[in-house]
């Protein structure tokens, strides 16, 4: 199959096939199209132009002749009537013209939206992520050989428990009264957050700062000529790094939420003195 022009997502999947001007009704019997123009799902049943019987169905394709004749062909008759490896070759082909269209279609809702997307991950907000990475890689050192970061709960909590010990009477199989001590297990003291201990040894990375020089040097994209795939493919991987940064980045801020109150650090100096810390 040749190279074909590039479509707009809203032609390449359609709802109204039989709305299209210049449609036959009917293609004779043998013969095969050149490619396939668009995929549809009709809101309402439509006639299949290769078939005998001229089916109704809903899910579809377009195609193209040699000769540049259109005609509509149900999905269950394109591998009938062309052989499967034609049809599966115009499909292929087809959905790679809708993945090419559609990653063009979010690139420019994304363009569109970078405005507003800088003025929300606010300078401020850069600032407040780079003390709380700052001040958190620095409590990581003072903590890492406590053993607080492998003893956290689920939701990122550290719970200091302690060992109670209480005496019961209880008979014993010869009906003989005796004193049996029983250990229980006590949280003593709970630092929120203390997920924030998990750092490394290298700082952590500023993702709302990422973010924004990303979201920059993709406004910066001169789009006045049409951008090739290779371009259209960096910008989408880039789109997609922003997005993991910001929700990264707002699960931190998250965090320390949690964990840098007045109350918390008061528990977080107690336990300094419990567990081994240089803080």
């Amino acid at each position: 199959m040749g190279t074909h022009e590039q479509f707009s997502l809203e032609s390449l999947i359609i709802s109204k096939p039989d709305l299209q001007p210049g449609l036959k009704e009917s293609i004779a019997k043998g013969e095969k199209p050149s490619h396939y123009l668009n995929r549809y799902h009709a809101e309402h049943k439509v006639r299949c132009a290769f078939c005998d019987s001229h089916m109704p169905h809903n899910k579809g394709f377009t195609v193209q002749m040699e000769d540049g004749r259109i005609a509509l062909c149900g999905k269950n008759c394109a591998e009938e009537f062309f052989g499967k490896e034609v049809a599966d070759n115009h499909e292929q082909e087809l959905e790679k013209q809708i993945r090419r269209a559609t990653k063009r279609k979010i690139i420019k809702r994304t363009l569109d939206g970078i405005p507003n997307a800088l003025g929300l991950i606010s300078e401020e907000l850069v600032e407040m992520e780079r003390q709380a990475a700052a001040a958190s890689h620095a409590l990581f050192g003072e903590f890492r050989y406590s053993g607080i970061q492998s003893e956290l709960t689920e939701q990122g909590r550290y719970e200091l428990k302690e060992l109670k010990r209480r005496w019961v009477e209880r008979e014993d199989r010869y009906g003989v009264t005796q004193r049996v001590p029983i250990d229980e297990s006590k949280v003593v003291l709970t630092v929120e957050g203390a997920a924030i201990l998990r750092g490394g040894d290298a700082l952590p990375l500023l993702r709302f700062q990422r973010a924004r020089k990303q979201l920059s040097q993709l406004l910066a994209v001169d789009t006045s000529k049409e951008l090739s795939d290779i371009v259209i493919d960096r910008m989408t991987e880039a789109r997609s790094q922003v997005i993991r940064d910001v929700r990264d980045a707002c699960r931190f801020l998250d965090l320390c939420a949690q964990f840098y109150t007045k109350e918390n650090v008061k528990k977080l100096s107690k336990l300094a003195q419990k567990v081994k810390s240089s803080a």
